[in-house]
C-alpha cells in the first residue's frame, strides 16, 4: 500500500494543539527554534481546498518575510501550488489564495488592506508591533492588529473558518500589551481568555525548542543553551521576564509587587502625572515609609482619550480615598498653553488640572533627564540589604505600571535610554514621581526635593 505523502507533520503537544486550536485568536510564543513559522504557515493552508480561502501571512517589514517565503516552498509547492513572485502569492489547484504582505506601521496598514477581506491571518514575531492604541475596553494594543482583525470575514455559507493567529519570541517593544492582551502572567504558562466586549477566544500556546524533535536533540539546542543568560532565559526557555534588550533585568514580580494596605497616615503620599490625550494619560500615586526606606506605587489612572477635565475629575476620585491634600509633579509638556480654559496665558493642561485643586509642579526635564531618571528607577528596585526588601513596590491593582516595566527595551540609538517605541507612559509617570522627593541610600534621613 503506497504511503501517504504528508507535507507536513505536527509534533504531538503543542504544535497539535495550536494547529487544532479554533480560538478567533491564538497566538504561539515562546523560545527559539520551536517550529512557530512552519505551524503559522500550515494554518494558513489548512482550508485551502476551500476555493473561497484568502490567507495573508505579515511580518513587520518586508525583508524579514524572506525565511517565511523560503520555509513556504516546502509546504505549498508539494500541495501543487504556483507561486506568483510579483503579488508575492501562491495560489493553489482549488483557486484559493495564500499573500504575503508587511504591516510596516499602522497607517501603512490601514492603507494597504483597507477593502480587502481574509479568511485567514498570520502575523509572524508579532511581539514587534508596538502599542499605539488602546482598544474599546481601554486595554493598550497595536493599531494595526486591531484593523487587521476587522479584515476577517466570509460569506454565508462559505464554510470557511475566521481566525487570526500570531507567533512571538519574548522581546520587543510590543511584549507589554501582548502578554496583557493575551492574559500570560509571570509563569508564562499556556492559557486562554476571552475578548471582554465580543466574548471571543484567545488561546496563547506556550513553546520551546524541546517542543520541536527536530531540533530539540540537536546542536542548535545545545548552543542556545551556551548563549548569555539573558539570551538564554528568552531563547532557550522562553521567559518573558527575561529577553535581549531589556531595560530592568533585576525586575521580579514576586518581590517588587504586593497586596494592597491602606498607608499610615504619618507616611507623605504625592502623584506623578504622564499627560496625553491622543496617547494614553497616566496618573500614579506613592506612599514613602521612611522607616524601611521604601516608596510603594498604590493606585494608578490610565486611560487614552480622556479630556483634562476627565482626567481632573478621576484623580479627585482616588484622591478622596486617602484624605490627604496631595501634590504632585507632571510632564513638562503638560504646561504648554493650548487655549484651554477661560483665562488668558493660563490654557494648559496643568493650568485646567490646579484649577481642579490638583496642586501640580511641571518636572524636571532637561538634558541627560531620561536617563538619570531609568538610573534613580534602578536604585530604587535595588534590594536594601539592612531590610532584604527593595526601595520600590507596587501594588497589584497597577496592571499598567506592573506591565510596562518588564517589558522596557533600550534604544538602540541611545543605549542607556528606554525606546520611546516601547509603551512607556506609566513608566514616565514614575519616573517625575520619583524625581519628585529622592530618598537618601539607607534609612537615617529622607531628603525632600523642592
Amino acid at each position: 500500500m503506497r504511503k501517504p505523502n504528508i507535507l507536513f507533520a505536527p509534533a504531538p503537544g503543542v504544535q497539535t494543539d495550536f494547529l487544532k486550536c479554533s480560538a478567533f485568536e491564538k497566538l504561539m510564543a515562546g523560545g527559539a527554534g520551536a517550529g512557530k513559522s512552519l505551524c503559522l504557515l500550515a494554518s494558513a493552508a489548512a482550508e485551502s481546498s476551500n476555493p473561497a480561502m484568502r490567507s495573508l501571512v505579515l511580518r513587520l517589514s518586508y525583508p524579514q518575510l524572506k525565511d517565511m517565503i523560503a520555509s513556504s516552498w516546502m509546504i505549498y509547492a508539494n500541495m501543487r501550488a504556483k507561486y506568483n513572485v510579483t503579488q508575492h502569492q501562491w495560489v493553489f489547484p482549488s483557486g484559493s489564495i495564500i499573500e504575503f504582505g508587511a504591516i510596516e506601521n499602522t497607517e501603512q496598514c490601514i492603507q494597504n488592506f483597507s477593502g480587502r477581506s481574509f479568511s485567514f491571518i498570520g502575523i509572524d514575531e508579532v511581539v514587534h508591533l508596538a502599542a499605539d492604541q488602546t482598544d474599546a475596553s481601554g486595554e493598550p494594543i497595536n493599531g494595526a492588529y486591531s484593523f487587521l482583525k476587522s479584515r476577517l470575514r466570509a460569506v454565508e455559507g462559505s464554510g470557511l473558518s475566521l481566525q487570526l493567529a500570531s507567533t512571538g519570541t519574548p522581546g520587543g517593544v510590543g511584549q507589554a500589551w501582548i502578554t496583557s492582551y493575551f492574559g500570560i502572567d509571570s509563569s508564562g504558562k499556556s492559557c486562554e481568555t476571552r475578548d471582554p466586549i465580543t466574548g471571543t477566544r484567545r488561546a496563547y500556546f506556550f513553546c520551546t525548542v524541546q517542543d520541536n524533535p527536530v531540533l530539540k536533540n540537536t546542536d542548535y539546542a545545545a548552543r542556545l543553551r551556551g548563549l548569555p543568560e539573558a539570551q538564554r532565559k528568552a531563547f532557550e526557555l522562553g521567559d518573558w521576564n527575561s529577553f535581549v534588550g531589556q531595560c530592568l533585568t533585576d525586575w521580579n514580580y514576586n518581590v517588587h509587587t504586593c497586596d494592597e494596605f491602606e498607608p499610615p497616615e504619618s507616611w507623605p503620599m504625592w502623584r506623578g502625572l504622564d499627560f496625553g490625550v491622543a496617547s494614553p494619560a497616566c496618573c500614579l500615586w506613592a506612599a514613602y515609609d521612611p522607616a524601611r526606606d521604601i516608596v510603594f506605587i498604590t493606585d494608578e489612572v490610565y486611560e487614552r482619550g480622556l479630556l483634562v477635565t476627565q482626567l481632573a475629575r478621576a484623580i479627585q476620585q482616588i484622591d478622596a480615598r486617602y484624605h490627604r491634600n496631595l501634590d504632585g509633579v507632571a510632564d513638562s509638556s503638560c504646561w504648554a498653553d493650548v487655549g484651554l480654559g477661560h483665562e488668558a496665558g493660563k490654557g494648559s493642561p496643568g493650568d485646567v488640572l490646579c484649577s481642579f485643586g490638583l496642586r501640580f509642579a511641571p518636572a524636571a526635564k532637561g538634558p541627560g533627564s531620561r536617563v538619570a531618571g531609568l538610573q534613580l528607577l534602578h536604585e530604587k528596585m535595588a534590594i536594601n540589604k539592612h531590610t532584604g526588601l527593595p526601595g520600590l513596590m507596587i501594588f497589584r491593582r497597577c496592571r499598567n505600571l506592573i506591565r510596562e516595566l518588564p517589558a522596557l527595551t533600550f534604544d538602540r540609538a541611545h543605549p542607556e535610554d528606554v525606546d520611546s517605541e516601547c509603551s512607556d507612559h506609566a513608566y514616565d509617570a514614575l519616573r517625575y514621581l520619583l524625581g519628585r522627593r529622592k530618598v537618601s541610600g539607607g534609612m537615617r534621613r529622607v531628603r525632600w526635593a523642592r
